[in-house]
């Protein structure tokens, strides 16, 4: 075979490989896009937990040693409801507390964080419920945000937003690049399999780089079950992030949602590959149900704690503002009539028993 000939030969093999790749790809995430509308009504209940497990940074006061998570989600048409709730615990016993609550009736939107409300006409953010849908929770957190079929393109589909942020703030300027490697048993599970990079602006050859294995569940909906990151400044051999789906719920005649997330990182000796353990996270999914039918009154209005500040906002300016019942405190509070009560009623009995010390003095 002459040089010419075997150099068209191997563009074609090459131009095919690529083309194949990219087929791949597209069927993909073709085929996780179709399985998410399944669960386009939802509601979710879940609970997490965050345990720091590195000896070294344990004796560290600035990293936090655990942090447990609380979420419901509702997500009706376009009605919206989210609810979040996270403690962790601070190095003097304390605890330090987040509280998110959304309510989105299809037409207002009401946010409170921290007893801070807004309230604005303002279209739902799904960003923070986009997180624990089923085809992203594995995913949680990575903050990935918008639809995982995105992620799977890489490339232009990653450059929409909110995907467009998610960029900007873990490789400024870069791109994240995909492959298709093809159908693989993993975990008991039959599956298709790709190979993600997140790529900077300087754009190194990929054999310098970092990347996700992301394994796709054919007969889960196409939900991963499982990734691995590897990363050059851990010599590439093992991997130092797991994230893996260990089990999982039926919530309809083959319509699956994740049930048991784990996700742990591990420190890496580059030489000798040996592993010891940095965190552990632990996400349950206590409840999913498909089409919730709630009234829409749940959707519109939450209890204010007294005294929290309520900001309404209209094309992102604040046009009314006031405090929920002001006027509470320890003057007015109904415990404060209770002491009160009680110290009236003991100033009597004190009063009675002088009294009748009294007339015993006057009877002697």
């Amino acid at each position: 075979m002459s040089n010419s000939s075997f150099c068209i030969t191997f563009v074609a093999v090459l131009s095919s490989a690529l083309i194949a790749c990219a087929n791949g790809i597209e069927q993909l995430a073709s085929a996780i896009e179709h399985q998410a509308e399944l669960y386009q009504s939802v509601e979710i209940v879940a609970k997490g937990k965050y345990e720091l497990l590195d000896n070294k940074k344990l004796l560290d006061s600035r990293y936090p040693k655990m942090k447990t998570f609380e979420y419901r989600v509702i997500i009706q048409g376009d009605f919206a409801y989210f609810d979040s709730d996270s403690e962790m615990p601070k190095p003097d016993g304390t605890s330090h507390f987040e509280t998110r609550r959304v309510r989105y009736d299809g037409s207002i939107s009401r946010v409170l964080v921290n007893q801070i409300e807004n309230v604005s006409n303002d279209k739902f953010d799904n960003r923070s419920a986009m997180r624990l849908r089923p085809h992203n929770i594995l995913f949680i957190l990575n903050d990935l945000d918008f639809p995982t079929a995105w992620f799977v393109r890489g490339g232009k589909a990653m450059k929409t937003p909110p995907a467009d942020q998610f960029i900007s703030s873990y490789i400024p300027g870069g791109e994240i690049l995909t492959q298709y490697l093809g159908a693989e048993e993993k975990d008991g599970y039959q599956c298709e399999k790709i190979k993600v990079f997140c790529v900077p602006k300087d754009k190194p050859t990929l054999d310098t780089l970092g990347y996700f294995n992301i394994w796709f569940a054919k007969d889960r909906n196409f939900i991963p079950i499982r990734f691995e990151v590897y990363d050059p400044s851990t010599g590439m051999v093992v991997p130092n992030r797991l994230g893996i789906v260990k089990e999982f719920l039926e919530l309809a005649p083959s319509v699956y949602f994740p049930k048991n997330v784990q996700i742990d990182t591990y420190n890496v000796d580059k030489i000798t590959n040996a592993k010891t353990p940095h965190s552990k996270s632990v996400f349950q999914i206590t409840k999913a149900t498909l089409d919730p039918n709630y009234d829409r009154a749940l959707f519109q209005q939450f209890e204010y704690p007294n005294l929290t500040r309520v900001y309404h906002l209209e094309n992102g300016k604040i046009v009314k503002e006031y405090t929920v019942n002001p006027d509470v405190s320890i003057g007015n509070s109904s415990w404060t009539w209770l002491v009160y009560a009680g110290a009236g009623l003991l100033l009597l009995v004190i009063v009675a028993v002088i009294i009748r010390s009294r007339r015993k003095s006057q009877q002697n």
